[in-house]
Parts: C-alpha cells; structure tokens; sequence
C-alpha cells in the first residue's frame, strides 16, 4: 500500500517539467556526442590521410629518381625515405602496411593502417581504415637548369605579416634547393642573380668597357640597346658591353654597397653549398632594374660566354628562371635613339621574356608583396602562361609558389605523376 506522502511526491514529479527537459536533455547528449565524435575522427582521418600522402610522395620520388637503381633497391628506398618521413608525422611506422610495386616505367607506392577512433567508439565504430597511393615514372636521364633572379633591392628589407621581406624569399629559395638535391643532386645545377639597380658579377675584361687583365669583378648595369634585350656576345665594340656609365638617376649609390651586402652573382654550379651560403649572407640595398636581373638570368643559361650553360633545345636538359621582386622598375634603362629611362625598362622586360621563352627557357614570376598592378601585369605578361605567374602577400604565399614551382620541375625532369 503506497503512502498518502509518497503519492503527493510522485504527482509533483510528474508535474515539474524541470524533471522532463533533464531527462530529454541527457538523451540528446547521447547524439550530440556522437556528432561530435564522427567529426573529430574523421578530421584526424583527413589530417592523417594527408600526411601519409606527403611522405608517399617523398618515397615515390626518391624511389623513382635515379634511372640505374634495381627494382629491389627502388623498393627499399621507397620504404627507408616513408619511415624516414613518418617520424616527423606521428604516424607510428608499425601500424602501417606499405606496398612497392612496379608497372613498366612506374613505380606505384601504397599504404594503409588502421585508425583507432575516440567517441565514434559509441556507435560501434572503434576504428577507421586510411590509406593512400602515389605513382612516379622511373626517372630518364633528364636534368635542369635553373636560374633564380632574386629582388634585393631596399625595399626587400621591410617586414610583410610579420617576417622580412628578403629572409622569407631567402628561406624559400633556400629549402627549394635542399628538396631539389634531396631527390636528386645529380640532376640539377643552379645560378644565383641577386639584383637591385645593379648587378654584381665577374665578366671576361673583354666584355666590359674599359676593363683591364683577364677579368673584371665589378657592377654594372644593362648594355646599351639593343645589346640589353639579347644574349648575344659583347664584339669589340663597347655599344654591346658591359660596364657603361652609372645613370645620373642614382649615382650616388654606386657598387660598395655591393660589396658590402655580399651581393655577387653565382654563375651555374652544382655546389649547392656555394648557392646556400651565398643565399644566407646576402642583404638589400639600393633601387630595383628588374630587366637588368632578367638580362643576367637569361646568359646564365645560355651556351658560350660568359657563363657556359648547356646548349638549348636539348631533349636531356630543362631550363628554368624564376623572377621574384617586390617592386616596380625604378632605374632608367637604355633603349632605342639614345634613351635611357625607367619606361624603357619595361619595355625591356617584355622583349627580355618573349626572347627567352623563345628559346625555351620556362619562366616563372613571383609579385611578393608587390601593389603595383603595371608590374604585376608585367610579370604575369613574363611568366610561360598564367599557370607559372604567382602573387604572394605574405611568406605562406611565398612557400606556396617555390612549392608549385617544385613540382614543376619535378614534373618535367623527375617525371613524377
């Protein structure tokens, strides 16, 4: 028999709605849980996924980047540079089953492992499969060149989000070169052309006005036109060499700052050693002559004097020049009738890109940090097609291209798919 005290309490009960919402609220919990669970899981899925396919891609391609290895040691390459990879990725190598296997002149390079899951634990899930594939073609004897044509001029000094304009593109340009040797060192050579409104270098004396010994190490700005829009060798007349007198536009500011900020040209090399400490020790100064780079970037690949690249055309060898600045032109450049000004250099620019594309040198341009939208259009205009042309606002932007870039070479010399 139930109470007369214990009915009145049961009624309350029943009429108290605070009692019904904590009840469907601690039901609701039990999905929203759940909900939770699913997506917290399958972002770590993706974020996995993500990794394993990077250090899948590393393994492919440094499996597939020699064209003598065997296929047992193209197999453990593979599986050496995942492992090596994973440890930075906190992916735990035992868990994974990774798979070489070859198809002609492809190596394709798999693996998968099992995910174990947090709150999807509710719904019976304790564990999710990831995995991923990377195919790369065995490597030709295909090699690059590459010129990198670098803005150094003062302006390159001012922070952009947080980071220094020169540094960043320093840095950049830098882990590019250790992921080119890193895959392969045998394959490419690279050329350094560090320019502000003037570019330092060593040229035969014969190639510069009034130059005495066998060579002269000095700046100087563009030839005279047309000489400044082709590679063609200085004769013996000064109209087509090097060393002409500074413009009176910024005189003043002549080469000791060069010296001073160790800005020297680096020919063609495969002391990649060389190139990186160069890269690390210099610093801006001065105003910015983009055609003047460009000019230089362009001889240090072509054939002959005064910087002895391979010949054009080869099917076994890949030319590259990357043009990276952050400003318009604002040193005068000579042209045609005797003109010599800051319009001229642009328009130099423009005969500088169509020429060397023309001799199948791939161009690629990065505007960093750069408002001026005649030098963007400019650059774009430069690059070969709208693909290789980049804009980069901060460093990010900055690693993005020199990644995309990356690729691109891969893509044509490591033959990676």
């Amino acid at each position: 028999m139930i109470s007369g005290k214990l009915v009145s309490k049961l009624k309350s009960f029943k009429n108290d709605a605070k009692g019904s919402i904590a009840t469907a609220a601690g039901l609701m919990c039990i999905p929203l849980m759940l909900g939770v669970g699913i997506s917290v899981d399958v972002l770590r899925a993706v974020q996995l996924r993500t990794a394993l396919y990077a250090a899948l891609d590393a393994a492919s391609l440094a499996a597939a980047a020699s064209p003598s290895l065997t296929e047992d040691q193209r197999r453990k390459t593979a599986i050496d540079v995942l492992n090596a990879n994973l440890k930075h990725s906190g992916i735990p190598t035992d868990a994974l089953k990774p798979k070489v296997g070859f198809s002609g002149d492809t190596i394709q390079v798999r693996a998968e492992m099992k995910m174990p899951t947090t709150l999807m634990g509710l719904a019976g899930i304790d564990e999710l499969d990831v995995s991923s594939e990377v195919a790369a073609s065995i490597a030709q004897n295909v090699t690059a060149e590459i010129a990198l044509v670098l803005d150094y001029s003062g302006s390159m000094k001012d922070p952009v989000a947080g980071q220094t304009k020169y540094i960043a593109m320093r840095d950049a340009a830098t882990n590019l070169i250790n992921n080119m040797i890193k895959i392969d060192k045998k394959k490419v050579k690279f050329a350094l052309v560090p320019f502000s409104h003037h570019v330092r270098t060593t040229l035969p004396s014969e190639m510069v006005v009034d130059a005495k010994g066998t060579t002269w190490t000095g700046c100087t700005q563009d030839r005279p036109y047309p000489a400044n829009v082709n590679v063609a060798t200085p004769t013996n007349s000064d109209d087509t060499k090097w060393g002409q007198e500074f413009d009176e536009a910024h005189k003043d500011q002549g080469c000791d700052g060069y010296d001073t900020n160790d800005l020297t040209l680096v020919p063609l090399t495969d002391n990649f050693d060389k190139v990186k400490k160069q890269l690390g020790k210099m610093e801006p100064y001065a105003w910015t002559h983009i055609s003047l780079g460009v000019e230089f970037g362009f001889h240090t690949l072509m054939p002959g004097m005064p910087f002895e690249a391979k010949p054009l055309n080869l099917a076994d060898n890949k030319k590259f020049m990357v043009v990276l600045t952050d400003g318009a032109q604002t040193e005068p450049a000579f042209g045609p009738g005797g003109v010599r000004d800051v319009a001229q250099g642009e328009k130099n620019l423009a005969a500088l890109c169509t020429n060397a594309k023309a001799e199948g040198i791939t161009i690629i341009t990065i505007a960093f940090d750069l408002d001026d939208s005649d030098t963007r259009k400019n650059l774009k205009a430069c690059a070969s097609g709208d693909g290789n042309a980049f804009v980069a606002d901060d460093k990010n932007d900055l690693v993005t291209a020199f990644d995309a870039f990356k690729k691109l070479v891969v893509s044509q010399v490591y033959l990676s798919k």
